[in-house]
């Protein structure tokens, strides 16, 4: 009886396995001889910041994506006034606009960044479909955040070894952390840790 509920329960889930969109799904491809492209990378250089936010309600998301991109390279008293516009980009459908939202709100270095990123963390990603994002935004707090989501990073111990992306970038929040001069003792323990596998 209990191997028959078991192996009820396998089908179950590889059903719900292949109703999860391929990866690739989110997988955005940016054209560099896209002339809409060149128009926001002109804007970035230009440090255009107001005239960004257009192209991130495009349908495309390359252009999605450049734009959100665009952000993390714009002076951060430029950037201030779209932090809004930026946090709601971390709901985006495609992981990659997400990730880049959450490169540029980490950039802007903001205080205020650090809850739209809490809030855009996928916690119950577990068909990994916005890896990439949830890395982001664990290296971004680390450039904005405070010593209490400091102490929450440190002490993620849900990762395993096969979760090389989000230990990565586990590490690389933490390291952000020490380059802002924020220190704690779980965050050492954590990095010795790493530093030791």
């Amino acid at each position: 009886m209990m191997r028959i509920f078991s192996l009820l329960v396998c089908a179950i889930l590889l059903v719900f396995q292949a109703c999860v969109p391929p990866t690739e799904y989110s997988k955005v491809d940016i054209q560099l001889n896209d002339p809409i492209v060149q128009r926001i990378l002109t804007l970035q250089d230009q440090q255009l910041a107001d005239s960004l936010p257009t192209y991130l309600s495009y349908s495309n998301p390359a252009y999605r994506c450049a734009a959100a991109q665009a952000f993390g390279s714009i002076d951060t008293v430029l950037v201030g006034p779209h932090l809004d516009t930026l946090g709601k980009m971390l709901t985006d459908e495609f992981d990659d606009v997400r990730a880049a939202a959450a490169f540029s709100l980490g950039q802007s270095g903001f205080a205020k960044a650090e809850g739209k990123l809490l809030r855009g963390f996928a916690s119950n990603d577990t068909s990994f479909q916005y890896v990439k994002s949830n890395a982001a935004i664990l290296e971004a707090i680390g450039r904005c955040g405070s010593a209490t989501s400091l102490q929450a990073l440190a002490t993620i111990q849900t990762y395993q070894a096969e979760d090389s992306l989000l230990l990565l970038s586990q590490a690389r929040g933490i390291f952000r952390f020490g380059q802002r001069g924020i220190f704690l003792a779980d965050g050492s323990k954590t990095m010795l840790r790493f530093a030791k596998t």
